[in-house]
């Protein structure tokens, strides 16, 4: 849904009317003193309605150029904008000279329409004339305050996804990306970016949401962009807060690498188990053809771990294994990892925390062969390293023999 409503629209022609009409006063004296000499019906007025019909229609023609690629349903702004210029210029180039009483104020009114309605649409089309991230902002918190009320009453959550793009995305480019979200889902344009509104959905749909906007910036844009996640109700109860959070999730992206995008508040470890198993799946169905072993540890920390810390204990492990951060540690996936494997990398990662003052206890289900067990494999090493003390601070299970 765009974010220019109907009724801004006449709030705004109202007010023009109401200023422009004392402005032009004087200009339109000035007119009807030139109308006395240009009459209607002479050669030059008729080439002076050709000429501005003929400028309508380039208007026009252009706008279908920029529509080309949209849906029937998306083009209704630019074919209102492009036939109000039509009427506009129109109506001036008829009623402009040799008007008089109604036909006077009629020539006035298509100009402060055209006015108003080129004013109003041009952010649309021209991307330096967005509002910044935090006029974008407050126009947010205005607009999208249902979204808040909405969720509360409905038991709903959310999530509000703050992007940030090297340069603005022109009017096609956000149309196109209006079409691969849903019709609930909303998006507010600024300068250096995009607000996105993913409306009922948890922690692991807004990661989807946030991994297929930035593919399509990235394969149909050529756009690199960093995306940070919030969560309502979780990171806050407020939309300002939520976005608050989007925001500061954004900022941990930029530091040294990091990955483009990061939550938040990483999800507990119920809920990343089940959205593992779906992620993890692919590698498990090639390990189970291949007859590779694969192993699953589970990581509790004293701490949550930076984007830094985890960059770091990712390059530490083989280009193959898996890791995946939740509120309380992590979890680990371990290709072509036996018992006496995991228990190793389990000894590697205690180190590598500890060299960083963090606290560890581990959980290791080894050869794992099957994806639709792969969350109660999860939840059995999380259960491990939650037993774990001081004394047995790694806990690996037999080997899993899974049906």
């Amino acid at each position: 849904m765009s974010h220019i409503r109907w009724h801004e629209h006449i709030i705004l022609g109202a007010s023009l009317t109401t200023f422009f009409s004392f402005f032009f006063a004087e200009w339109w004296r000035t007119l009807s003193a030139a109308a006395q000499l240009l009459q209607p019906d002479t050669p030059s007025f008729l080439l002076l309605c050709l000429l501005l019909l003929a400028g309508a229609l380039i208007v026009q023609i252009v706008a279908a150029f920029m529509h080309i690629n949209r849906p029937t349903q998306t083009t209704t702004y630019g074919l209102l904008g492009s036939a109000l210029l039509i009427v506009a210029g129109c109506l001036a180039a008829v009623f402009a000279f040799g008007a008089r009483g109604v036909g006077s104020w009629l020539a006035l009114g298509s100009q402060v329409v055209l006015l108003g309605t080129v004013w109003r649409l041009a952010p649309e089309f021209v991307p330096r004339l967005l509002p910044s991230r935090e006029d974008g902002l407050q126009r947010l918190l205005t607009v999208w305050s249902s979204h808040v009320r909405r969720a509360q009453d409905e038991g709903k959550q959310f999530a509000l996804l703050s992007v940030h793009t090297i340069r603005p995305l022109t009017y096609t480019e956000r149309e196109t990306l209006r079409l691969h979200l849903r019709l609930h889902d909303d998006f507010l344009a600024v300068r250096d970016g995009l607000w996105v509104l993913i409306w009922d959905t948890d922690y692991h749909g807004a990661l989807r949401a946030a991994e297929h906007i930035q593919a399509l910036l990235r394969s149909m844009f050529a756009l690199s962009s960093r995306i940070g996640v919030g969560l309502y109700p979780t990171d806050g109860e407020s939309l300002a807060a939520v976005a608050m959070a989007a925001d500061q999730a954004v900022l941990q992206t930029y530091e040294e690498g990091a990955a483009p995008i990061a939550a938040a508040t990483p999800p507990g470890v119920n809920d990343a188990a089940l959205f593992l198993r779906r992620r993890w799946a692919p590698i498990l169905v090639e390990a189970l053809q291949a007859n590779v072993p694969v192993s699953v540890l589970a990581v509790r920390t004293s701490r949550r771990l930076s984007s830094h810390e985890m960059e770091m204990l990712k390059r530490e492990l083989r280009a193959r294994d898996e890791v995946f951060a939740v509120r309380d540690g992590l979890f680990i996936l371990l290709w072509r990892a036996s018992r006496e494997g995991a228990h190793f990398v389990a000894n590697k990662v205690r180190t590598i925390l500890a060299a960083h003052r963090i606290e560890s206890w581990v959980g290791g289900v080894p050869e794992t062969f099957t994806p639709t067990r792969l969350a109660d494999e999860l939840l059995q090493a999380w259960h491990l390293a939650e037993t774990a003390d001081d004394e047995t601070p790694i806990r690996v299970a037999e080997v899993a023999m899974f049906e």
